[in-house]
């Protein structure tokens, strides 16, 4: 790592390994036996035992994954028995109350700042370290793994941002939870906008976009050839890829974030344009699915449907499956040569209300293998 500079670093790390961490289903481990039990306590056992375990056959047996163990055993036997127990209710919490201590939930008044003058820097991690965050995550060609490649950059923007502030290693992990938190909210936001990108097209036309009919037509079109990241998708000539207003609209909400730092912005853009053509899916029966997964939740939170069936996660901008599809487009926007990157931000800027601050130079200047998808090698 090279010695931090008076200058916020750029992209660092990108070939650099990520670390992912995958979560396996519930163990089916009961416990460990301490003892060994005398005549009278392996008598009184036996029926739990057998009981539990014909429970347990019969999970087996049915076939399904991860299925918890449902059988329950007193505290009374278990303890003469000497055993552990690690699933029913009170094994749950003590492994939720394990993973919540292994994993703090630091926000930013929990900063290693020094108490004197806290206000001020506090002031620095806003407009200053998470910028340059930003500004290094916005040149990764994998947008949603840049949480588990931060540790070298964070350190290095720390020592830029705040060198008279030493970081222990307790201290480094609570800036990386905290900092794991902007850019989560960066992502967030930006699929946010695609889907507000969306709605604002539907209330902007109301007499082309009348009815669910004329809107799924539309999505299916823009869709099918990617029409959607083009400013001329007719054109036989130049179709200005990435330059479409939908794109601009959401590229926009990331300038407004970052330094005045003159650089290839791919990994943002390539963002924003998977924001999009999600924004685009939520809408391809002409209705928005989002709209009926809120319904479901009032619904629920009222009782007037308990068994109404959410699914957040379904539709929301994670990494499964618009990490793979981000991936995708970096494959494209990498390829943007300088001119044209000029007009995808000027394009952009365009969007950005007028008088709010923009980033000074940024409408003026312009690792892993994955297969081969269409929204790696669109034509530019």
């Amino acid at each position: 790592m090279h010695e931090p500079s008076h200058r916020t670093p750029g992209p660092m790390d990108q070939d650099s390994e990520v670390i992912i961490s995958i979560s396996s289903g519930s163990s089916a481990t009961v416990g460990e036996f301490h003892n060994e039990e005398s005549e009278d306590v392996l008598s009184r056992a036996k029926p739990s035992k057998s009981t539990s375990m014909g429970q347990a056959s019969s999970v087996a047996r049915s076939g399904s994954k991860g299925a918890a163990f449902s059988g329950r055993v007193g505290a009374r036997e278990t303890a003469q028995m000497g055993i552990v127990l690690s699933g029913g209710a009170e094994g749950d919490a003590q492994v939720s109350q394990a993973k919540r201590s292994r994993k703090p939930k630091y926000v930013m008044t929990d900063l290693p700042f020094p108490a004197v003058d806290k206000d001020n820097y506090m002031e620095m991690w806003r407009k200053t370290f998470i910028p340059s965050l930003l500004s290094w995550a916005r040149q990764q060609a994998d947008p949603f793994g840049t949480n588990g490649r931060m540790r070298g950059p964070v350190s290095v923007i720390w020592s830029t941002t705040f060198p008279d502030v030493l970081l222990e290693e307790r201290g480094l992990e609570i800036v990386l939870t905290v900092a794991e938190n902007a850019l989560n909210n960066w992502r967030s936001e930006i699929g946010k906008a695609g889907h507000r990108a969306i709605v604002d097209m539907w209330l902007e036309d109301p007499a082309s976009f009348n009815d669910a009919e004329a809107r799924a037509q539309y999505i299916k079109m823009e869709l099918e050839g990617l029409r959607f990241i083009y400013k001329y998708p007719d054109a036989e000539g130049a179709r200005a890829a990435f330059c479409s207003n939908l794109i601009s609209k959401v590229f926009s909400v990331h300038l407004r974030k970052i330094l005045p730092l003159a650089n290839m912005q791919f990994g943002a853009l390539a963002l924003a344009t998977a924001a999009v053509e999600r924004g685009l899916t939520l809408f391809t029966t002409g209705e928005d699915v989002t709209a009926r997964e809120r319904e479901k939740r009032r619904a629920r939170a009222s009782g007037e449907h308990k068994k109404a069936k959410v699914n957040p996660r379904e539709w929301s901008f994670s990494d499964n499956p618009w990490g793979k599809k981000a991936r995708m487009w970096a494959g494209s926007t990498q390829r943007l040569d300088e001119d044209h990157w000029h007009k995808v931000v000027n394009d952009a800027c365009a969007y950005i209300p007028e008088g709010e601050q923009i980033a000074e130079g940024d409408c003026a200047e312009g690792g892993d293998e994955y297969e081969v998808d269409l929204r790696s090698c669109v034509a530019l």
